[in-house]
């Protein structure tokens, strides 16, 4: 939150709990002022709610067990992957370790299956008999998960803006429904950021449901496929893909959506996510571009720049923070080549890099940065 209104969402409702800032809280609650406020408060998320925001479930509804043991003292150890999903027909399963200190079971639940009857001691050990008995671990937790794909029609609502469940909720079969939150919030940090330190004007956080709704709905559609192949019960279904899996002769590329806006649009590698390099530090060490350079835009170049381009770049290293970085030049020496690699495969000289590390654009040539800059300048809405 930022210091400003009154937080009022719908009918002039305040914001559920929270203590007050710049005010005083009697009882249970208060009024906390805001100029923006961020619903990061889950799937059954209370601002949303409060704000009407409609939400449109994309149609996969699944029940799991889940269940959390903490191996006994002294006991073997178990032989189960770090994380593994188990295609069996009969009862779909998923293990895994969590920390160092806890395992993870989880079971499909059946359609004959009582859930109430599922959670008792008894039937959790009856399920989790293949690994671990009570005389081995102890039950930390199990309850009863309903997976579903739901996304919000929008992520902003005037001064309101949702992030990670409480925008959209996806099966866990893809592993992304955490990610999806972390890059809503590393795309709305340096959106709000731009909007409250006056660099930029409010309407830019239109963007943020522009750029995070599609690349989430291609996430959550890609879950439910892979879902869909996990949560199969018919035998002869099954052993099919069992079959085609087998006879695959390579594994499919990483799935890596682009994001939905705030790039330069038809242009190479604009909208996917960037290669981080590793740059020689002036002690001589290689590290992370991140870790050298710090946070905010980045214009990446294999050339170095003409009067103009450094003109363009200074204007916007003042109006914004802008890093400009001349791979190869002293100070900044790549360690390998992804970058460089990346760059002349996509027959481009410079790559425009957003704080949420996805391409905001390129240029095939030096002559086209000052035009790339140009168009970073009008789609910030910089004032």
């Amino acid at each position: 939150m930022h210091g400003g209104r009154p937080f009022r969402c719908g009918a002039g409702r305040p914001a559920p709990g929270g203590r007050p800032r710049g005010g005083d809280a009697g009882g249970d609650g208060g009024v906390v002022t805001a100029r923006y406020v961020v619903g990061a408060d889950g799937a059954n998320s209370a601002v949303r709610t409060l704000c009407g925001i409609p939400a449109k479930d994309l149609g996969f509804r699944g029940d799991w067990l889940v269940v959390d043991v903490r191996p006994r003292p002294g006991a073997p150890a178990l032989d189960i992957p770090d994380t593994g999903q188990v295609l069996d027909p009969a009862r779909p399963n998923h293990m895994g370790r969590v920390a160092q200190r806890y395992f993870r079971w989880e079971f499909m639940l059946l359609d004959d299956d009582d859930p109430t009857e599922m959670v008792k001691p008894e039937r959790v050990w009856e399920l989790l008999r293949p690994w671990i008995g009570p005389p081995e671990g102890e039950l930390i937790r199990q309850t009863v998960y309903q997976f579903r794909s739901i996304v919000a029609d929008t992520f902003r609502h005037r001064s309101v803006l949702l992030a990670g469940d409480a925008a959209h909720v996806m099966p866990p079969f893809l592993g992304q429904g955490m990610g999806s939150g972390i890059r809503d919030a590393a795309t709305l940090g340096w959106m709000l950021d731009l909007v409250l330190t006056g660099a930029a004007d409010p309407k830019l956080l239109d963007l943020y449901t522009l750029s995070r709704r599609p690349q989430v709905i291609a996430y959550i559609e890609e879950s439910v496929r892979v879902g869909n192949v996990v949560c199969e019960t018919d035998p002869v279904r099954a052993a099919r893909r069992r079959a085609e899996m087998r006879s695959a002769t390579e594994l499919p590329p990483p799935f890596e959506p682009p994001v939905g806006a705030g790039f330069r649009d038809g242009q190479p590698l604009a909208g996917q996510l960037a290669v981080q390099p590793l740059l020689r530090t002036s002690g001589g060490r290689a590290e992370r571009s991140d870790d050298v350079l710090g946070r905010g835009f980045t214009l990446f170049s294999l050339v170095a720049p003409d009067a103009a381009t450094t003109a363009a770049v200074a204007e916007l290293e003042r109006a914004i923070g802008l890093r400009s970085v001349v791979v190869g030049a002293e100070g900044a020496e790549e360690e390998g080549q992804a970058l460089s690699d990346w760059l002349k495969a996509a027959g481009v000289v410079a790559v425009l890099v957003r704080p949420d590390f996805y391409v905001f654009g390129t240029a095939a040539r030096l002559s086209e940065v000052v035009g790339l800059l140009a168009s970073l300048r009008m789609s910030l809405s910089l004032v």
